[in-house]
């Protein structure tokens, strides 16, 4: 019963299924790890993500599945669900490698749980090793999810090797400046003068203080433009590869423009944004408007619809970023304040709310990209299902569009092609299903039938987080 509701996604129920299991035969070791796994799911985005598990719940898993481990050691999945906690809490790495390790031996071959490893590698900065391996999983993988997880491992390695290249570089220049500014008397500790009766600075003070701190080690650490070369600070809305050739459609200023480049390796990346989650992509298609971002390049000839020039560096910063005269400018000097901001509630809220919107807008436009573009007589739509409809006349989904019902039927001898951008585990897609609460991105064939009174044929169907939108 507990996975009958659990596949209803009637989770509350299906908890106390398991928990009643559990009660009832101790032994049961598939009770355990399917109790760890919902578990696992409570802390999941609309993307089916997670970021991180309260202490209590992941203590709670491990203990659920050590005791499946225990009863069944051969039980693989269970290595590969510890693994995964081992990820999100950033704990236990080594052990969750071992375990694996230990569950491969029990299903060799196993993708999945190999891709689990490349991950694991990726969080120790082994980057070469995950490489490879998510490589090979790329090239061998029968489940297109898989391969696709494993390409998007492959860029995240990418980026993750050059962001670091070019914070070590930019740090060492950093390191550079502020040795030259102490030598000039400069890089001092200095307290905020408090006024008359004056307690503890306010938070607003702190983070004013901190920013500006942060602004001018930032302006400190730029990569130095060699002559002949000129920097902006915007944002890069979309990227195209076309002919050959890389081009960049930016915004700034008010001004969008055109900066182009032979490829992605001459392009340095920075990042000078602490503790983000980094998971965006500078490849073909890329969205990176939510991203603020110092861009270098080299001036072109002027002429109509040509670009102006070629991107030498992207350098990530905080929204709040601006250009300050390092000329002008005393090397920067952290206020000695009685907190820091950083372990401000308020402070943290809010920057972990921006962290979770851009990466929202980040998802978003990764799943705009990959739509297939409409054919000629086919149309496209956001809604519900409502259900589906199997008759002696055929087989339809009834999808809720608005205001209205698009009734849309499944060709004789063929399947809508199916994937999911959210979480849809156990969801079933069956004759008599009933409602479903997660939208769908459903295109079809318009073909209008009166004797079905249906629409059109469909052509697939794409599920997407709650608040996605088919416009940006």
């Amino acid at each position: 019963f507990g996975m009958v509701k659990f596949r209803q996604r009637k989770f509350d129920e299906a908890r106390k299924y398991l928990e009643k299991a559990i009660a009832g035969n101790p032994r049961n070791h598939m009770a355990y790890y399917q109790y760890a796994y919902l578990l696992s799911r409570e802390g999941r985005d609309e993307f089916g993500f997670v970021s991180a598990f309260p202490p209590e719940t992941a203590a709670k898993m491990r203990e659920m599945l050590q005791k499946a481990i225990e009863i069944d050691p051969g039980f693989a999945d269970s290595y590969e669900l510890l693994a995964f906690i081992s990820l999100v809490t950033n704990e236990g790495l080594d052990d969750a490698l071992n375990g694996l390790q230990k569950g491969l031996s029990f299903q060799p071959g196993n993708q999945r749980y190999s891709l689990r490893i490349a991950e694991i590698f990726t969080r120790l900065g082994k980057f070469d090793d995950a490489a490879a391996l998510a490589a090979k999983i790329a090239k061998t993988a029968d489940e297109p999810e898989i391969a696709n997880r494993a390409n998007q491992l492959i860029e995240t390695i990418r980026i993750q090797k050059d962001v670091a290249a070019g914070n070590e570089a930019a740090r060492k220049r950093y390191d550079e400046a502020m040795a030259e500014a102490a030598k000039k008397g400069g890089n001092r500790l200095i307290t905020l003068p408090p006024s008359p009766n004056a307690g503890a600075p306010t938070a607003e003070v702190i983070a004013r203080a901190e920013r500006t701190f942060e602004i001018n080690t930032i302006n400190q650490g730029l990569r130095k433009m060699p002559p002949g070369e000129t920097r902006v600070l915007g944002s890069v809305q979309k990227i195209e590869c076309n002919g050959g050739s890389v081009f960049y459609f930016l915004k700034s200023n008010g001004e969008s423009f055109t900066l182009t480049s032979k490829d992605f390796e001459g392009v340095m990346l920075m990042a000078f944004i602490s503790n983000w989650n980094l998971d965006f992509q500078v490849g073909c298609n890329a969205d990176l408007s939510a991203f603020n971002a110092v861009i270098s390049y080299r001036p072109l000839p002027a002429g109509k619809g040509k670009p102006k020039g070629e991107i030498t560096s992207i350098e990530f910063v905080p929204p709040y970023f601006e250009f300050v005269d390092v000329k002008e400018t005393k090397a920067p000097e952290r206020p000695a304040l009685v907190s820091n901001p950083r372990q401000n509630s308020a402070t943290q809220e809010s920057t972990e709310e921006q962290r979770r919107t851009i990466r929202r807008e980040q998802a978003y436009a990764r799943i705009r990209a990959s739509l297939n573009e409409l054919a000629e007589g086919q149309a496209r739509g956001l809604g519900y299902i409502e259900n589906l409809e199997c008759t002696a006349k055929g087989s339809f989904f009834n999808i809720k569009s608005g205001d209205r019902i698009v009734k849309v039927a499944i060709p004789a001898g063929s399947q809508p092609t199916l994937r999911s951008f959210t979480d849809v585990d156990q969801l079933q897609i069956t004759c008599g299903m009933k409602a479903v609460d997660i939208p769908v991105v459903f295109t079809y064939k318009i073909a209008p039938d009166k004797k079905s009174k249906s629409d059109g044929e469909i052509v697939s169907i794409d599920f997407v987080p709650a608040g996605f939108t088919l416009e940006k």
